[in-house]
């Protein structure tokens, strides 16, 4: 599994890449971002993280338009 994985190698780019993309298709958004932000740090060439942090950052930003526009 991922968890056992990381465990075994906390700091490869890969797995918190998986990470994101879990958290992601489970709608938690913030910790997509902050899985995709730690893996694009580890590898800045990898183009899939970027790809799920901005469509991650997207939807979090487009939710919060939402929930802001609620309150007025």
């Amino acid at each position: 599994t991922l968890v056992a994985a990381n465990r075994e190698n906390p700091n490869n780019y890969e797995l918190l890449r998986g990470f994101a993309v879990l958290e992601f298709r489970k709608g938690n958004l913030r910790g997509a971002i902050d899985y995709a932000k730690r893996s694009a740090s580890l590898y800045d060439g990898d183009i899939e993280t970027f790809i799920i942090l901005s469509r991650a950052s997207a939807e979090f930003a487009a939710a919060s338009v939402a929930f802001s526009a609620e309150d007025t």
